[in-house]
């Protein structure tokens, strides 16, 4: 065997290298000298940059489609608003009965499809004939078609027979739909009583935000 070093001959079981002194890593083996000595420290290192990219990338994707969702429920709440103020006639309607108030945003009828409807959809001009209940955020009922013999409310949507909040949520509805809508006291009765004109009773206090289950009959 020769020494790695210098190239001498190793005789026997020396330890150390007669010529140069360089120490031999076993008795009577090939000298090795201890800067060869390492075993792949690498690896590790490349192993952990790996699952840092992969952290990283995974970050960015669940970012991006968080995004996406956030953005296409926004967008899908922004639709069904314009969808519930649509109509140039209910616009001026409501319009009319806010124009007066001191707040700094306009109100707004909040809906819900809970089914949406298949049948012809109900536009300012048109007739629509409706089943509903309505109740306030207590959840006390003050007016239901149950406590008209079930008989459909009937009137041409766009006019003033109605309270426009009611008109501005059955808007853009389909015959067999139901809807579900919150309305501000702006475009309920405003910040007077109902009463009933049999008892006085009050029936909705003044300034109440109103709640009504509708579901559309008829469109003619």
């Amino acid at each position: 065997m020769f020494c790695i070093k210098c190239g001498a001959k190793i005789l026997g079981e020396a330890k150390f290298c007669t010529s140069c002194g360089n120490k031999l890593a076993t008795a009577g083996g090939a000298p090795v000298p201890s800067s060869t000595v390492k075993s792949g420290s690498a690896h590790p290192a490349i192993v952990l940059l790996i699952i840092i990219v992969a952290i990283a990338v995974i970050g960015i994707l669940s970012a991006v489609v968080l995004a996406s969702l956030s953005s296409a429920r926004e967008k899908a709440r922004e639709a069904q608003q314009r969808e519930l103020s649509g109509g140039t006639e209910l616009t001026e309607l409501g319009s009319r009965i806010s124009a007066d108030t001191n707040e700094t945003e306009s109100p707004e009828v909040q809906g819900e499809d809970i089914a949406v409807g298949t049948g012809r959809e109900a536009k300012p001009g048109l007739t629509v004939s409706v089943l509903y209940v309505g109740k306030l955020t207590d959840g006390t009922i003050f007016d239901s078609s149950a406590a008209h013999d079930n008989e459909p409310l009937t009137f041409e949507l766009g006019t003033e027979d109605l309270i426009p909040g009611f008109q501005i949520g059955v808007n853009g509805m389909k015959v067999g739909g139901e809807r579900l809508l919150s309305i501000p006291p702006e475009l309920g009765y405003g910040d007077q009583d109902v009463t009933d004109p049999e008892t006085g009773e009050v029936v909705v206090p003044a300034n109440s935000t109103l709640i009504f289950e509708v579901r559309l009959i008829d469109v003619q």
